[in-house]
């Protein structure tokens, strides 16, 4: 995948590309021989008129050749149900949702408005349109059981997403999440920042030690990534054959990566 951000953070405020900037660099992808590209930009359904636009625009300018992926959350599919189809036109075959939990009380302390009530929505409207959906989860927060650990990874599985990829909270240095987890001692490794790849446990909840957590994901991974109705079911082994046997090998290394204490050593290749 090659990359194109359509916008810039400033703090708290964004200041977007013009859509001009956007369809040149993706002719000038297209004229480089690409065919696929990943939009890194994570905000871009905060303006929805202005994503369908930019569908139009592409499809206007023959650009929906190419294949598309994007970062978008929740509450922005759901909130119109004409995207999916914009999507579907425009040649964006793949969607990265924010879902992070199915847990109310998780979802309020990251902030996360709306997103619960609107999940089933955004994955139904994208999957009637054939759009695959990859489901971004988190688990190991501050009041975590095992039980909110299985239960997210059924979540996973019950709301249909092609591939789940769920992800151990994580103290990143210089956020809120950090000083909140230094606060209640909850942090098992403050400094060695190679193993903040959100696959490897840093923390511990008020129930769960590091291990405990560090268990729960694998032996929770292994029963869902492993699992017929999930192999069955998923558009993602079918995105194209030629990358199963990669796949498979990914997914070997992240088996034996874990049992040497190293929960995500394997590397995608795409």
């Amino acid at each position: 995948c090659h990359f194109c951000s359509i916008n810039m953070m400033y703090g708290r405020t964004v200041r977007v590309f013009s859509l001009e900037r956007v369809i040149n660099d993706l002719k000038h992808l297209k004229e480089r021989g690409k065919q696929g590209i990943f939009f890194v930009d994570d905000n871009i359904t905060l303006n929805i008129p202005r994503l369908k636009r930019l569908c139009e625009l592409i499809i206007q300018e023959k650009l929906n050749t190419l294949s598309y992926t994007i970062q978008a959350s929740v509450p922005g599919i759901a909130s119109d149900p004409e995207l999916a189809g914009y999507l579907k036109r425009a040649g964006f075959d793949w969607v990265f949702l924010g879902i992070e939990s199915g847990i109310q009380r998780n979802l309020e302390s990251m902030g996360k408005k709306g997103v619960l009530d609107n999940t089933r929505r955004a994955v139904s409207l994208l999957k009637n349109q054939e759009i695959g959906v990859f489901g971004g989860f988190i688990i190991g927060h501050p009041d975590d059981r095992l039980e909110d650990i299985q239960s997210t990874y059924r979540f996973a599985m019950d709301i249909g997403v092609d591939h789940p990829i769920i992800q151990c909270l994580t103290p990143y240095p210089k956020t809120e999440t950090r000083q909140e987890l230094l606060a209640r001692n909850l942090i098992t490794n403050t400094d060695n920042y190679s193993l903040y790849n959100g696959f490897t446990c840093n923390v511990r909840t008020a129930y769960l030690s590091n291990s405990q957590l560090n268990r729960a994901i694998f032996w929770n991974g292994l029963r869902l990534y492993f699992n017929p109705r999930y192999l069955i079911r998923s558009r993602f082994w079918r995105y194209r054959y030629s990358l199963v046997p990669s796949l498979l090998v990914n997914n070997l290394r992240y088996l034996t990566g874990a049992l040497r204490g190293r929960i995500f050593t394997s590397r995608h290749t795409w």
